[in-house]
């Protein structure tokens, strides 16, 4: 992974000595209409993995996996605030007290008309402190978040994605070559099979930055508009690159999957190359149902707000979904 602000003065500094001093809350994507067939329940975990409350609440319930839904999975080495829903007509709200017996918080409890379902939100509030930071680690921080908001930061995977000694990604690898009759249990082959597609698009953003063109849009591009999300094929790379430049765009990269929309020029055929020297291709992902889809190169983070005391840096910030909160940690402490 390439840090953009590398010629900038890091502010040190270190996180994650416990999971306190690192607050992750959901935004859900609309507002929840306090009737409806599904309970919502708004959950504080600590050093538990968003699997862990689902496991917790299917046994106190009785309910499958499948019928609690969640929008997103939340870091274990953190203070989290996240959302379930609960089948109302399988489950009774004195029934989340045995949920707090197990260490959890219920912090709100409502109703909405449909699940939750996977990207069902607007994004991620982060809290963090750096302790052990410069003495001028606030004008640092301040300079690279700076640069950060007007050229924005790549949007990479973070490496956590790969497993220990990129273990998640090997495995991916092999059940992708096998094909069906590798899939095993199908939670796990997704999880290996999306490290894989994670591991690809951040060698593909890689390459982008080291070839300068982070900030430049190229004939064949798959590019996305901010304002509607929609996707199209950049043609003409000097209007678009002016509206990559003014924020109104952002270049996607390839997410890979059996109906990927590829890039065709110079990125489509980096997009080719990646796949092939993997071992790969489209068709691989097939049995696994992973259709594929475009991710934005990079994200700017927004309400950001830094205080300094003493060593310790205070952060504050939001990103939209599944971008990484330790990315942003990386270009600004320079480990």
């Amino acid at each position: 992974m390439r840090r953009i602000t590398r010629d900038l003065p890091g502010i040190g500094g270190r996180i994650k000595e416990s999971p306190g001093v690192f607050l992750v809350e959901e935004t859900p994507l609309y507002p929840f209409s306090g009737t409806g067939d599904h309970l919502l329940v708004k959950v504080e975990k600590e050093n538990a993995t968003t699997l862990d409350v689902v496991k917790a609440l299917g046994q106190i319930f009785g309910l499958s996996q499948k019928e609690i839904g969640y929008a997103g999975m939340k870091d274990k080495m953190a203070v989290t605030r996240q959302w379930f829903s609960l089948p109302a007509g399988k489950v009774g709200e004195e029934g989340l007290k045995a949920l707090e017996d197990r260490g959890f918080k219920v912090l709100e409890v409502t109703r909405h008309t449909n699940k939750l379902r996977v990207g069902h939100l607007r994004g991620n509030r982060f809290r963090i402190v750096v302790r052990g930071v410069e003495p001028h680690a606030l004008e640092r921080a301040r300079t690279k978040l700076e640069f950060l908001a007007r050229r924005g930061m790549p949007n990479y995977y973070h490496g956590q994605r790969w497993g220990r000694d990129a273990s998640n990604v090997k495995r991916g690898l092999e059940l992708l070559a096998r094909g069906r009759r590798g899939r095993g249990n199908p939670y796990k082959a997704r999880l290996f099979v999306s490290a894989v597609s994670a591991w690809l698009f951040n060698e593909y953003l890689d390459w982008r930055i080291d070839q300068g063109l982070f900030l430049e849009a190229l004939e064949g591009d798959i590019a996305k508009k901010r304002d509607t999300g929609g996707l199209f094929m950049v043609e003409d790379a000097g209007v678009e690159t002016e509206r990559l430049e003014a924020g109104e765009i952002d270049i996607t990269g390839p997410i890979y999957g059996s109906k990927l929309w590829m890039a065709e020029g110079i990125p489509g055929e980096k997009e080719k190359s990646l796949l092939a020297g993997a071992g790969l291709t489209l068709e691989s992902f097939r049995p696994f149902k992973s259709p594929g889809t475009r991710r934005p190169l990079r994200v700017v983070p927004r309400d950001v707000e830094i205080a300094q005391e003493g060593d310790q840096l205070i952060l504050s910030f939001f990103l939209p979904p599944g971008s990484y909160a330790t990315i942003l940690l990386e270009e600004l402490m320079e480990p």
